[in-house]
């Protein structure tokens, strides 16, 4: 099959465009049909059956051809094709096949483009030579044309062949470069909205680098503040237990203060380090997560795991990243909050759906009553999802809490 390429869309063409090219294609046809032998023995007394049938095929031709043009942007070949060869049949004229292919050759580029070219180059030129050789004058649209206005319609002319050529010429020539023309210009509006989209996609791009910068700028210096502070609590609520032995009730309440600064301090660690882990991480493919998986995340609390994803090695490399962090952030929130609870696993994935993620854990409170390290965890998966175009749903189901994630491929 000879290939060709779709330049610029396929929308529809402007409503006045295709009024004026129907009624530029309706005023071609009508001359060339008025100014043709079969008029003339239309015109005749008593003309008989095949010529009265072949008249009006004609006509129907002249009327029905060039409205075919309002679907010139689906169906360019077609009508091209289709047009040409009826001008070899029917007294039409070349006037709609060479709309047809100045259209075509604005939307589609490549060898069918061309061979179409050929074609109606071929048909064109024989309209043109066979009309230039009819006499007399008013059976040949050629003569009519080319003639003083004042030359009887029965008179026999000549036309040299040099003005025959001219006047095909001229016709593929206007056909051909207005299609190539407006070839250039959908391309050149092709190729500006790409630019432009690419634009405002970088626009974007660079805007959350910034906003990823900050946070992790903010991060940072909340945690050198507040893990001081915290760590200054923790000091102090250890020399207050060492100093008051005596007093049962101080001695629980710094040890309880001790406690609480340092899960804050691990805490803040943890948030730090999943804020900053593009610059600290290295990139694997995701064919190693099952492995990474049972050797690193999973140390140390039950689990059980199940990966299939198909074409890993061919996963975006930022897609692959983020669901390497997800499932950290995942297993780490379920040995934090649900200790010595079985975590069930599940990663799914291929190119058509995309990579889903269902985590399954027991419940140990600290969720449901309102905002805890869980659900700031959470939120942190969400943004990281929905920078990637997916999505995420958690919620607690008969003492279970689920989080599923679902990430584009690409």
């Amino acid at each position: 099959m000879i290939e060709y390429e779709v330049v610029g869309d396929d929308r529809r063409p402007a409503v006045w465009l295709s009024i004026v090219l129907i009624a530029i294609g309706i005023l071609g046809c009508f001359t060339s049909t008025a100014f043709c032998p079969l008029a003339l023995r239309m015109t005749a007394q008593n003309p008989s059956g095949l010529t009265v049938l072949h008249g009006v095929a004609a006509l129907v031709a002249d009327m029905v051809l060039p409205v075919w043009l309002l679907w010139r942007h689906r169906q360019p070949f077609t009508i091209t094709l289709v047009t040409a060869a009826i001008s070899l049949v029917l007294p039409i004229g070349n006037t709609v096949p060479l709309i047809a292919l100045a259209c075509l050759l604005g939307r589609r580029r490549g060898a069918a483009s061309w061979w179409a070219t050929a074609a109606v180059t071929i048909t064109t030129t024989i309209v043109g030579i066979v009309d230039a050789a009819r006499s007399p004058k008013a059976a040949s649209t050629i003569k009519t044309l080319l003639s003083p206005a004042n030359t009887p319609d029965a008179a026999d002319l000549t036309v040299s062949w040099f003005t025959v050529a001219a006047f095909i010429a001229a016709g593929l020539i206007i056909s051909i470069g207005s299609g190539l023309w407006r070839r250039t210009q959908r391309a050149t509006t092709s190729l500006t909205r790409e630019r432009d989209v690419a634009q405002a996609t970088n626009a974007k791009l660079g805007d959350e680098l910034s906003r990823r910068e900050e946070r992790e700028r903010i991060a940072q210096e909340i945690h050198d503040q507040l893990g001081h502070r915290l760590s200054l609590l923790s000091l102090q609520s250890g020399a207050l237990e060492t100093q008051l032995r005596d007093n049962p009730d101080v001695v629980k309440a710094a040890h309880e203060v001790q406690a609480g600064a340092a899960a804050a301090v691990n805490d803040l660690h943890s948030l730090l380090s999943v804020l900053t882990e593009s610059r600290v991480t290295p990139d694997l493919p995701l064919s190693k997560l099952a492995e990474v998986i049972d050797e690193s995340f999973g140390a140390g609390q039950p689990l059980n795991s199940s990966v299939f994803i198909e074409d890993a090695d061919r996963v975006d490399p930022a897609v692959s990243r983020a669901v390497y962090r997800i499932v950290q952030e995942l297993l780490t929130n379920a040995a934090k909050h649900a200790p010595g609870q079985t975590t069930t696993l599940r990663i799914r994935g291929n190119p058509r759906d995309g990579i889903s993620i269902d985590a399954t854990n027991g419940y140990i409170g600290g969720w449901a009553g309102g905002p805890s390290a869980h659900s700031r965890g959470l939120r942190g998966i969400t943004e990281r999802v929905e920078l990637l175009g997916g999505s995420l749903h958690y919620g607690l189901d008969d003492n279970l809490f689920h989080v599923h994630v679902d990430i584009p491929w690409q």
